[in-house]
């Protein structure tokens, strides 16, 4: 056919090359011309029908079968695609008319695969799909939203000002920027907006900027490609940015993210795509940015340590989290909450505080906020064995802080007000620790037990 010496595909002319393509094809070809004479019929076709094709090419189509449609096709001009040929092991096919400047001149006949080919070929790609949907909620288990608005525990008015504020911008799409002291629930109510979005289904990938060391940063948060760096091994990774598509990306700590990243950050925010490092290709991302910080922020920017666009491109919908001295409605449903749950997880009789350490409690600055809080009483529930949690089973740290008052000078206040505001801190911690024994209390205080009595009635104690 071809002269055996040529073996480069260069060598051949256009009708050698398509031969040779039809004789190594997987599928099945045979072409008719007008007259209905069998013209071409390929290696796949041999094997398919069990016919030689010397015998078939230059006779009609019809007499090597009763059941061809080929000729049907050449009449009708109408192509016939996904029909099954139950002659030959229900092979799928297709007829297709040839036309050349409108004139149907002849029909191909594409034998595509077995009838079990696309069984199986559907097989497989079902369990793809579940392999697929398998690893779509182990990612969102992984990385899943945790809390809910109502797993925020709370009564004071500053409190439900920031859980209606979360109401309203949960499903507007914009970014959110959290700001607050350190252990005031921020993480929590970043869950919760999430949570409260259209997004709740898919990822809430969370990257704490302050731990992650400045030099990994950028691998963590845009991912690479193999070989972008030393020690990256030979796989490809998505970074934060994909993994949250769909979804949302939590910055936790953003006031602490390195100042050359906060450019690359921006970009990103800007145009939702994403390019790996050693890579060349961009990503087109859909994910929503959520932010806190218990840096001030514009100060950081002040001292250049923060980038101004990228603080305007992040503080579209600002929340701000007060700390918990500011709040002191909301520390006995917190103490209530932290006690039960604590109880309940160690399986113990659920405790009660004594009033005495619910003063000293109430007493306390609470400089930790809420996540000191949570600590105090899981110390004190494990330190205490009975059914009442007295001043002795509080953090020793605690009871120091209170017996050393430190009262606020506010500009308005006297200096017999600060006095008499110091006399009583002090008074109620040495009650709490003695549990309420004034002889005690006044031991404790180094006075006589006659004085303590005066201070007390003169306090209103």
């Amino acid at each position: 056919m071809y002269p055996k010496q040529l073996f480069n595909m260069n060598d051949f002319s256009p009708p050698e090359l398509m031969e040779l393509v039809l004789e190594n094809a997987y599928q099945g070809v045979i072409v008719i011309d007008e007259k209905g004479l069998v013209r071409y019929f390929n290696r796949a076709m041999e094997d398919i029908s069990g016919l030689k094709r010397e015998e078939i090419i230059g006779k009609h189509v019809k007499s090597y079968s009763r059941m061809t449609r080929l000729h049907k096709v050449l009449a009708s001009g109408n192509a016939e695609l996904g029909i099954k040929c139950q002659q030959w092991d229900n092979v799928i096919l297709n007829r297709i008319p040839i036309r050349r400047e409108g004139r149907i001149i002849g029909v191909v006949g594409l034998f595509l695969f077995k009838e079990k080919e696309l069984y199986d070929l559907v097989d497989n790609l079902k369990r793809i799909q579940k392999k697929v949907k398998k690893y779509e909620q182990q990612i969102r288990d992984i990385f899943a939203a945790d809390y809910e608005l109502d797993d925020i525990v709370g009564e004071s008015e500053t409190l439900r000002d920031c859980k209606e504020l979360v109401r309203r911008v949960a499903n507007c799409g914009s970014t959110v920027l959290i700001t607050g002291e350190s252990g005031t629930g921020k993480e929590m109510f970043a869950h919760a907006i999430h949570n409260l979005s259209d997004r709740k289904r898919k990822a809430f990938v969370k990257v704490n900027c302050a731990s992650i060391p400045s030099e990994l940063i950028e691998a963590e948060l845009f991912g690479y490609e193999p070989g972008a760096f030393t020690g990256a091994g030979r796989k490809t990774k998505m970074g934060k940015f994909q993994l949250a598509d769909g979804g949302t990306l939590f910055l936790d700590e953003v006031g602490d993210m390195p100042l050359d990243m906060q450019a690359k950050v921006l970009r990103v925010l800007q145009s939702k795509e994403v390019e790996r490092l050693g890579g060349n290709r961009s990503y087109k991302m859909d994910f929503r940015v959520i932010a806190a910080t218990n840096k001030n922020l514009l100060l950081a920017i002040e001292e250049r340590k923060f980038r101004v666009d990228l603080y305007y491109r992040l503080n579209v919908m600002p929340l701000y989290i007060s700390p918990l001295r500011e709040r002191p409605e909301d520390l006995e449903p917190l103490v209530s909450f932290f006690l039960h749950r604590e109880c309940r997880r160690l399986g113990v009789p659920t405790k009660e505080f004594s009033p005495q350490s619910l003063r000293l409690l109430q007493a306390h600055a609470w400089p930790g906020n809420v996540r000191e809080l949570m600590n105090a009483v899981t110390y004190a529930v494990s330190n205490s064995n009975g059914g009442s949690v007295n001043p002795q089973h509080l953090p020793p740290q605690m009871l120091r802080s209170v017996s050393t008052p430190r009262p606020e000078v506010n500009g308005t206040a006297s200096l017999n007000q600060l006095a008499n505001q110091s006399e009583r801190v002090a008074i109620v911690s040495a009650l709490a620790q003695t549990g309420g024994n004034k002889s005690k209390a006044a031991k404790l205080l180094k006075i006589h037990r006659s004085t303590l009595y005066k201070k007390m009635d003169s306090l209103g104690l």
